[in-house]
């Protein structure tokens, strides 16, 4: 055998005695890092896009947009209205949980008007008819301060009148 330096002993240093709780630790850490990569490449903290509709004898709306996400992150959402009926003057109602701690980048088509009523946003455009449909889609940015759970429901309205309600929670992972 080699000879140890003298400011070296042979346990501690070439033989590693009395380190069992060390290596275990550095094990113990390296399967947590390993588990929490596995996790995020499922897909667990966000941004897998998912799809909802509802419909009735007057429309068929359906939502694409992901139901958790991470600070930071640009995605699009994407809302179809199928009309069964003609629909005058069609608007979405959007809960606060759309736009609070986000940013809308862009929006395309162009609403013919951008309200706020009652702490929600209300984007109305132009009249589709029946068995016409309108596809508007949102690009967003989630701000890195927003962290938790947002209630994101929408109401397509014709006219004023309610048509349709659709349920969508989205949470932000920091």
């Amino acid at each position: 055998m080699a000879k140890v330096p003298e400011a070296l002993e042979r346990k501690q240093h070439v033989e590693l005695t009395g380190r069992d709780v060390e290596g275990w630790l550095r094990r113990v850490g390296l399967f947590l890092l390993a588990a929490f990569v596995a996790v995020g490449l499922a897909n667990v903290f966000g941004q897998a896009t998912g799809e909802t509709s509802v419909e009735n004898d007057a429309a068929r709306l359906t939502l694409r947009a992901p139901d958790a996400m991470r600070s930071g992150l640009f995605y699009q959402v994407m809302f179809r209205v199928d009309a069964r009926r003609e629909l005058k003057e069609p608007a979405l109602v959007l809960d606060p949980g759309w736009v609070e701690g986000f940013t809308i980048n862009s929006y395309q088509p162009d609403p013919v008007e951008w309200l706020h009523r009652n702490g929600r946003n209300v984007v109305v455009y132009p009249r589709i008819p029946a068995g016409g449909h309108l596809v508007a889609r949102l690009q967003y940015q989630v701000n890195t301060t927003a962290v938790g759970s947002r209630t994101q429901n929408v109401v397509l309205v014709d006219s004023g009148v309610p048509i349709l309600r659709l349920d969508h929670d989205a949470y932000v992972y920091p």
